[in-house]
């Protein structure tokens, strides 16, 4: 088919030497450039769809020069065909959603060389198109009855990636596969509940009538748990509420079909889904944003949607969504321009609730790189200029360019206006070389807990970490100028050179280069330490290098510290346009498994060591404790101090993990996409989730739960232990009270 859609080239296939012919004439007044020939093998026909509710059937039996049209509809809704052929004649059938718009409108033809006979349909299917889309593809097969006849099943494939079987009329069966194509995944924290909220802050004996309650196994906590477990199903969220151990979440995930779901993270199920809509229109969902809503109890979520215009333009907006209920809050926020960057804004006292109460305070940079408010008041911009405005710098890839571009925010007052507006400023760049390739860069999550600024030595001795929670690290790898003949020197040539940025003023923090190494390259940041994932050059093992930052060695002052009760320069206010280079310990270590994603585990205070996870490209979750690829570990036999620290001799390579180390167990995510970390409540535990073709979420404890009693835990002797203490207190007291009163009367 032509690229303007009005002429059809034809080849005969057992000559592929014989030039195409092309109809003489256009084949249809009505044919644009959206038309599209659909592959629906037919007797000397084709089906061309010259738009997605308009199908035309010609027939080209007497040659490309004489085409003809056999059949042609319009539908009501966007429609999809399929075929199934048997020697000279063959089945077509077209589905589409009826005008009410509940059911799936059906029909069948039968195909022969030049005519097509209509044939008996079957009643509409009843259908959910508002949670599963439009049908896109049409799947036919024959199977032969009881009665000796012959009779069409039928299976459609969704926008959404959803599967319905049909057969005898009806639809038998629906399977939803949008979480096969996960693009982006988010955990909330639900809402606590009263019962929580009031044994938190309420007085001493409402803590232990809690741990009473649980002892006997009617604990609030398991009680909300398993409520809300239950509801789930139903899609009712009266009791979608936090336990007191925070492993109650919502993982909200973004799929490519731009339909959004709330899974439940205690086990995994639906608690609801929708495809968001603007003007009653389909939209493509760009970006999710974690907002809070005015409420400190609520979550919003803030969907950068587009839609396509019949001009054949773009509209751009926001739609703001409850994260408890799935149900859009007002109405969408209309967008001049393409989003390039979401900035939440906390919420305080100066933003007018009445103006708040149905929609988030979002700042977004669009095209032109102006900053654009939602809602656009002057209470949001009074908090967005208080709290988020200078906190906040982000960095985008300029592709065209080959450069990594840095954005500050400035207020700039126009002319004629009462109200400031905002926009995003040019700070700095930064520039790999033209050789260069492989970029990969890697942004530190300024929301991760620190609980230390200092790393505690066996010797007692400390190394003060350089935090900075506007780091960035980019790496690339880089092919070597002598271009050599062998594939050996070819190799030698390449090389893998990572940097790290100050978010803020773009300078080079650390930087270092592996001589015949290269990528795919792996990033992660955490608190001060680096984790790069490579390959050697000449052998492809996979290894992975460790590098810490630190600022120095030195000692505190404790005279200071002794005077005034802190240490003056831990707490002094530095600014990231200061020069502060920190010195490197780095080490690399041989893994003999490949990676495809690096992530590294986060929990609520940060006490917890933390575990680095690597995404298999066999489809396994592996973890890995820090400890085993620290760049400390000696080259000679560990000192007392180094055994204090846990640091065992260096060996170039780890081995093979035990199968313990394996958080997936026996299960395998395929096209691994990325992981996410949530921390709990409880120190001691995360929440993972690993999600590409399949979604995996597991609660991972990385030094075992070493606050929380363990199930072997013996409560009955613990409850008589408190009641006998209890019962031993009262019968104290009344003798004490009574030898007290016998004394006086003597």
């Amino acid at each position: 088919l032509s690229k303007s859609g009005d002429r059809l080239f034809l080849a005969p296939a057992a000559d592929e030497a014989t030039d195409l012919v092309a109809t003489s004439a256009p084949l249809l007044p009505t044919g644009g450039a959206g038309a599209q020939l659909l592959p629906i093998a037919l007797p000397g026909a084709v089906v061309v769809a010259l738009s997605p509710t308009h199908h035309v059937l010609l027939d080209l039996s007497q040659g490309a020069a004489q085409p003809r049209v056999l059949w042609e509809r319009e539908w009501g809704g966007p429609a999809t065909c399929g075929g199934l052929r048997s020697g000279a004649q063959a089945i077509l059938a077209c589905v589409a959603p009826a005008a009410g718009g509940s059911a799936l409108e059906q029909h069948t033809m039968l195909v022969t060389a030049g005519s097509v006979e209509s044939l008996p349909s079957p009643a509409g299917a009843s259908l959910d198109f508002a949670s599963h889309g439009a049908p896109v593809a049409l799947f036919l097969g024959s199977y032969a009855k009881r009665d000796s006849t012959i009779a069409q099943r039928a299976l459609v494939v969704s926008s959404t990636g959803a599967l319905h079987y049909l057969a005898d009329g009806a639809c038998a069966w629906t399977r939803d596969e949008s979480l096969a194509h996960v693009e982006q995944l988010e955990f909330v924290d639900l809402p606590r509940g009263r019962d929580m909220a009031a044994l938190e802050h309420g007085p001493q004996y409402g803590a232990l009538l809690h741990m009473l309650s649980g002892l006997v196994g009617l604990s609030l906590t398991t009680g909300v748990a398993r409520a809300s477990a239950e509801h789930v199903g139903a899609g009712s969220t009266r009791l979608l509420t936090q336990d007191a151990f925070g492993f109650n979440k919502l993982a909200i995930v973004r799929t490519r079909a731009s339909k959004v779901v709330a899974l439940s993270a205690l086990d995994g199920s639906l608690v609801w889904s929708t495809l968001p809509t603007l003007d009653g229109e389909r939209v493509d969902v760009l970006t999710l944003t974690i907002v809070p809503a005015p409420s400190s109890q609520l979550t919003d979520l803030a969907l950068v949607v587009r839609t396509r215009v019949p001009s054949g333009g773009e509209r751009y907006a926001v739609v703001t969504v409850d994260a408890l209920t799935g149900e859009q809050r007002g109405e969408a926020h209309p967008l001049a321009q393409r989003v390039l960057w979401t900035i939440p804004v906390g919420l305080n006292a100066h933003v007018d609730a009445a103006t708040a109460a149905t929609s988030p305070v979002l700042a977004l940079v669009l095209q032109d790189f102006s900053v654009t408010l939602v809602p656009d008041t002057a209470a949001a911009a009074e908090a967005f200029e208080a709290h988020a405005r200078t906190s906040t710098h982000f960095f985008l890839l300029d592709r065209a360019e080959g450069l990594i571009k840095g954005y500050g925010l400035a207020a700039r007052a126009p002319a004629g206006s009462a109200r400031a507006s905002f926009a995003a400023v040019h700070r700095w760049s930064f520039a790999p070389p033209p050789s260069a390739r492989g970029l990969s860069v890697c942004a530190l999550d300024s929301a991760e807990a620190v609980h230390a600024p200092v790393r505690v030595l066996g010797d007692r001795g400390v190394l003060h970490k350089y935090l900075n929670p506007n780091l960035i690290a980019v790496g690339y790898t880089q092919t070597g100028r002598g271009g050599g003949a062998s594939s050996a020197s070819a190799s030698a040539e390449l090389s893998v050179h990572v940097t790290v940025l100050d978010g803020v003023s773009g300078a080079a923090v650390h930087d270092f280069v592996t001589p015949r190494a290269a990528g795919p390259l792996r990033l992660a940041l955490s608190e001060n330490t680096l984790v790069a994932y490579a390959r050697a050059a000449a052998t492809g093992a996979p290894f992975v290098s460790v590098t810490e930052l630190y600022e120095n060695a030195t000692e505190p002052s404790y005279m200071r510290m002794l005077v005034s009760g802190s240490d003056p320069d831990a707490e002094a206010a530095r600014s990231a346009f200061e020069p502060r280079t920190p010195f490197a310990l780095s080490a690399a270590y041989y893994l003999p498994v490949d990676v495809t994603a690096i992530g590294v585990t986060q929990t609520a205070k940060g006490i917890t060591p933390r575990h680095i996870m690597f995404a298999l490209r066999s489809g396994q979750l592996l973890a890995l404790d820090k400890r085993f690829i620290d760049p400390r570990r000696p080259k000679g036999p560990p000192s007392q101090a180094d055994k204090e620290e846990g640091l065992a001799q260096y060996a170039p390579s780890i081995g093979l993990p035990p199968q313990t180390s394996l958080v997936t167990h026996g299960l395998e995510v395929a096209n691994v996409k990325g992981m996410r970390f949530a921390p709990t409540v409880l120190e001691s535990t995360t929440v993972v989730a690993l999600y590409g073709t399949d979604l995996f979420m597991a609660r991972y404890c990385p030094a075992k739960e070493f606050d929380k009693l363990g199930e072997s835990f013996n409560h009955v002797a613990l409850l008589g232990a408190v009641i006998g203490l209890g019962a031993a207190t009262v019968a104290s007291t009344f003798a004490r009270r009574r030898k007290e009163v016998n004394r006086l009367w003597r």
